[in-house]
């Protein structure tokens, strides 16, 4: 996982949350997430330009327009993220991680399903672990 930013607060919120989570969910949300950008401009919602209060987000990095495939990506808009406190920066940075890693746990790759032979329509059968509820 690269971080993209010179935003100290950025930086230290996520070394915090990476720091305070166990050991193996932080392993997967570091190969799950590519990378950590920063946008320094309020981004606008829908056609009627309200802005978007979202102080980061877990969106998918595409590499190209005609490829299906991505990875993920925390955006951080900074207008947003500056006004919380240095323990809120932290929950938010929580949060995002915690969608990361709920994401993670309900995706298949193409490659994966290329292997498996999946085709669309197809019933499969999923087993799903919850030994790390809290």
């Amino acid at each position: 996982m690269r971080i993209e930013t010179r935003s100290r607060m950025i930086v230290e919120a996520t070394a915090t949350t990476l720091r305070l989570m166990p050991a193996e969910s932080r392993r997967r949300i570091q190969e799950f997430v590519r990378v950590i950008r920063t946008r320094a401009d309020y981004q606008m919602l829908g056609i009627g330009g309200e802005l978007d209060p979202a102080s980061a987000v877990l969106n998918p990095l595409y590499e190209s327009l005609s490829d299906k495939t991505y990875d993920a990506q925390v955006i951080v808009t900074l207008p947003v993220f500056r006004l919380f406190s240095k323990e809120a920066q932290v929950g938010v940075m929580a949060v995002v991680w915690g969608r990361g890693h709920r994401g993670l746990e309900s995706v298949i790759t193409r490659r994966s399903a290329e292997e498996m032979n999946l085709k669309p329509g197809d019933t499969v059968t999923a087993m799903v672990n919850a030994d790390d509820c809290r």
